[in-house]
């Protein structure tokens, strides 16, 4: 909630009161945006290697609130802020390099603490089920996932009517230091309850495990890859357990050189040049997610869209719903928010058993399968995005405000409504996807850095957001006008740029299904060759032992 509360509405305060240019403003807020959550890949690393959940959620939640508190102390010092001018107004200053340099230092504070939250909380909830108890438990994790995506939506909703309302129309300084409170008090909580979670323990660096098989591969990569699992090196830690072991399967057969043992090897040139089964194996999980992670970038560099363009949309439309109230533009997610608190509920309870029994896979639908969904409704949002544009600048013509950005057009914002609650039912199917697969199918020392990278990808969908917009009117502007993106949206090239990224969209959604396709196929070679007898693993593991 506090951290959506300041990137959902940083746009406007960037471009109206600190008097960026617009594109300067809108590459800020992805910048922060994408920095945010690009941090939560450090943020689960700590956690996984050095310092455990609990602390790491716990760090970070501090460093967020001295954040804020810089936030705070920037919007409500003046000399901090640039005198207020008419919007556009060449007599306009930008801020110092003082109140840069604080409005920064609190919005990277934030991005930093909010980093170690986001990639660690969801994990943790999920440590609290036994996933191998039975299939009942199993189950019961991706209800987990599906209500704290509701308490997601439900603090995000919070953000974008209250808060945003707070700092549009009392003051951005009370707005931030509600944020704060609200931090603080969320802190006292969680720790509260630390002797009530159950924390699994740290062990060996999962990152220097995966390092070793690809360092053991190159060095016996004149070994020819046996046939006969006989010859390669069992998992010894885990011994007959064979819930703890993972049999060889046919895809990145290069790597299976690691798990040969030569008769040149030594015990002291053992750790780095032979390992376990199990450790190739998991190191082969690594590799086959990563296509899956770079398909959903796309998506998320549509979102970054959704958080400046369409706000200065908005900002030229008719926000009025009564004579006396107006819908701020940061407001618009309010709708999808709206709609995905009552969906999912529906979706975990009503759709999924109903899809579960014609399926028969626990899920209803697999979590691919899920992803896809919401990728090909992100094209569909950019679409609608650029067919609203459309006839909002329709409007503009007829109304002769082409060249009026300050005045209001004669449309209603709520038509900029559709766009987000197609993209919010997309990120309903996409996010949770994301963040079910990756917990479910990487490495057991992996669990806190795999599902943040359902983050780090919407990290990177922002920094890309940035260059695509730098990119476009870059290679738009002729003789040293403007591009297709301009200060004034009214003679801008917004639709063909939506137009652009539905396109660009439909290809990443096509790249997709090629990768989605190829690994569903390694699944089921994978529970194949899992589902052998136990018998025959326990007489492997004996005779490599």
């Amino acid at each position: 909630m506090a951290f959506l509360s300041v990137g959902i509405n940083l746009f406007p305060y960037m471009f109206t009161t600190m008097h960026f240019s617009i594109t300067d403003a809108a590459n800020a807020v992805t910048n922060f945006m994408g920095t945010s959550f690009l941090l939560t890949l450090l943020g689960g690393f700590l956690s996984d290697v050095c310092l455990s959940k609990f602390w790491t959620i716990s760090t970070g939640a501090a460093i967020a609130s001295v954040g804020f508190t810089f936030l705070t102390l920037s919007s409500s010092i003046p000399a901090l802020r640039p005198p207020p001018c008419p919007l556009l107004s060449p007599e306009c200053q930008e801020a110092s390099a003082t109140g840069k340099l604080v409005l920064f230092l609190g919005l990277y504070l934030v991005a930093i603490g909010s980093g170690a939250v986001k990639s660690n909380l969801a994990a943790l909830g999920a440590d609290q089920f036994d996933s191998t108890a039975n299939s009942k438990e199993k189950r019961e994790i991706s209800t987990y996932f599906n209500c704290a995506f509701v308490a997601f939506c439900l603090g995000a909703i919070v953000a974008v009517t209250a808060l945003v309302y707070v700092q549009d129309n009392v003051s951005r300084q009370c707005g931030y230091a509600i944020a704060l409170g609200a931090v603080l008090l969320a802190t006292i909580f969680f720790v509260s309850g630390r002797k009530f979670y159950r924390r699994t323990s740290l062990g060996k660096n999962p990152l220097l495990s995966v390092a070793r098989v690809f360092v053991a591969a190159l060095y016996n990569w004149r070994v020819a890859v046996p046939l006969d699992s006989n010859e390669t090196i069992q998992d010894e830690e885990a011994g007959d357990k064979v819930d703890n072991y993972i049999q060889r399967t046919p895809q990145f057969k290069f790597l299976d050189r690691a798990a040969v043992h030569t008769k040149a090897m030594t015990n002291d040139t053992i750790p780095w040049n032979l390992c376990t089964v199990t450790q190739v194996e998991e190191a082969k999980i690594v590799l086959r997610i990563i296509p899956v992670f770079a398909s959903t970038i796309m998506m998320n560099c549509v979102l970054g869209q959704l958080q400046t363009f369409s706000l200065a949309q908005g900002k030229t439309m008719d926000r009025k719903v009564t004579h006396k109230f107006e819908i701020p533009p940061a407001s618009l997610p309010f709708f999808p928010l709206a709609i995905m608190v009552v969906l999912v509920p529906i979706y975990d309870r009503l759709i999924v058993p109903v899809i579960r029994r014609a399926t028969g896979h626990e899920h209803g639908i697999t979590h691919l399968q899920r992803i896809g969904i919401g990728l090909l409704l992100a094209v569909s949002s950019m679409a609608i995005a650029a067919l609203v544009e459309e006839k909002r600048i329709r409007v503009a013509t007829a109304s002769r405000l082409l060249d009026r950005p300050a005045e209001i057009i004669p449309m209603s914002i709520c038509w900029l409504g559709l766009q987000y609650v197609t993209f919010g039912i997309a990120d309903m199917f996409t996010f949770v996807g994301l963040q079910e697969f990756f917990y479910s199918e990487s490495p057991a020392g992996l669990k806190s850095m795999a599902t943040s990278l359902a983050y780090v990808s919407i990290a990177i969908g922002y920094f890309m957001s940035s260059l695509l917009v730098s990119i476009v009117n870059a290679c738009t502007r002729r003789k040293g006008g403007e591009g297709w993106l301009p200060d004034n949206l009214n003679r801008s090239r917004l639709r063909d740029f939506y137009w652009l990224l539905a396109c660009l969209s439909t290809a990443n959604l096509i790249n997709y299904v090629f990768w989605a396709l190829w690994y569903r196929r390694g699944e089921l070679a994978d529970r194949e060759l899992r589902n052998k007898e136990n018998q025959d693993l326990e007489v492997m593991s004996s005779e490599n032992q």
